[in-house]
This record gives C-alpha cells, structure tokens and sequence, in this order.
C-alpha cells in the first residue's frame, strides 16, 4: 500500500512483483519522495523481493529499485520487532534473518533512519494522519511460539511468523485502515 500525502510517500510493504507498479503508482499520485517506509515483516513478498520464474526470491532488489527511484531526505524506516527469540521457534527462518539484515543494511547505506516501534507509540504524519504500531510487546510472542504452520509454507513448516508481524494503523480524518 502506499499512501501519499502532497508530495510524500509512505509505503506500507514492497510486495515482489514487478516494482514498477509501485513507482508508476507513486509517480501518477504525484509523490516526488518517499518520506517513509513501513514493513510488516521480512517475508520477501513484503520486502521487495523479486520473485518471477527461478529468480532468488532472497533478494530486495524491488525494494532498491524503488527507494532509488525517489529522494529519501528525511526519511524514516518503521521496522518490525527484533525482540523474537529465534532459539524457540520451530523450522529454518534464515531467509527471513537474512532478508532483516539486507534491508538494514541497504536502509543504513541510504542514510533512512531506523525506527522499532513499541507497542502502542503513534506518529503524526500531517495534522490529519496519524499511524499507530501495534502488536509489538514481547509479551505477546508468549502465545506465538507454539502456534506452527499445519503445511510447508514458505517457512518450510515450523514456527508461523507471520503472527510476529508489526501491524500498523492508519487514521486519516475519519477513516481508519489497518
């Protein structure tokens, strides 16, 4: 998703089909920046990956392709939490592990500042959008743990991480998007 506020992007997840979608988008809605990047989590179909044919779905390359697309002066990275304790989830998360920090790292070479929201905190974007970031308390992740996927996803079975997911709330006027 991407929300555009005059001349400012937000973007909500990269998705891993062709990232021109998002630019012509982005371009059509009159954005010239992208003023801030929100990711769910670090599944590649959230981080930019590019998945087509045989393609290395690991990569980020929708992501940069993007990013480079636009001016990121003074943007800010909302990132998901890095409080999971890797030791007690079930199956092998090193894509994921390695997709968080090829997106750091590429966030960092582009000077976008870095931001792990607590659970709760809110950030106004314009006096009529405000964000709230949600599921993030440590204490949640008690729960998820133990909830496994029943069939060999993209995970390889194991652990679901999509229950860590940060999930962001968008209040715009009277309207709410979650």
């Amino acid at each position: 998703m991407i929300l555009v506020l005059g001349n400012a992007a937000y973007i909500f997840d990269f998705g891993y089909r062709d990232p021109n979608t998002i630019i012509n988008a982005m371009q059509d809605a009159g954005a010239s920046r992208i003023a801030g990047i929100i990711l769910s989590h670090y599944h590649n179909d959230h981080v930019g990956g590019v998945k087509e044919h045989d393609e290395d779905p690991t990569t980020i390359d929708g992501m940069k392709k993007i990013v480079n697309s636009f001016s990121t002066t003074g943007a800010v990275a909302y990132l998901p939490p890095v409080q999971i304790d890797w030791s007690r989830c079930t199956g092998d998360y090193t894509a994921i592990r390695d997709a968080e920090q090829l997106v750091t790292e590429y966030l960092n070479l582009k000077n976008i500042r870095i931001v792990h929201p607590s659970e709760g905190d809110k950030v106004t974007l314009d006096p009529n959008t405000k964000l709230r970031f949600n599921n993030l308390d440590p204490a949640y992740f008690e729960d998820y743990y133990g909830y496994t996927q029943t069939s060999t996803g993209s995970d390889g079975g194991g652990t679901a991480y999509n229950n860590f997911s940060m999930v962001t709330e968008i209040f715009h006027m009277q309207h709410k998007a979650v």
